[in-house]
């Protein structure tokens, strides 16, 4: 993977904490969507700015999953991990969205 980026990560009402990679490369780039630090679904793309607005739809769908609504915003810290997908996170939250487009 080439510059790897958590995107944003959120705790469902169920439990389950979801999490969005995004990974730029050379000439394609990849969505990668973690559910509890298991790849849950992959998608490459051609274009970056199609990747970006993937990331961006699948934030509203957790969004709208979660019981408190945006949480986090995207200024404050993001906890240590040594993983894409840690094991603590609130509600969704965006991180450098816009900076990855």
């Amino acid at each position: 993977m080439k510059h790897p980026n958590l995107v944003w990560e959120a705790r469902n009402s169920d439990g389950h904490l979801v999490s969005c990679l995004f990974v730029r490369g050379g000439s394609t780039h990849a969505v990668v969507q973690y559910v509890d630090e298991i790849v849950f679904d992959l998608e490459e793309f051609d274009d970056v700015k199609a990747a970006g607005e993937r990331v961006g739809i699948l934030y509203a769908d957790t969004a709208r999953r979660t019981p408190e609504g945006p949480g986090r915003k995207s200024g404050s810290p993001r906890r240590n991990s040594g993983s894409p997908a840690g094991h603590s996170a609130g509600s969704p939250t965006k991180r450098h969205l816009s900076g990855l487009l």
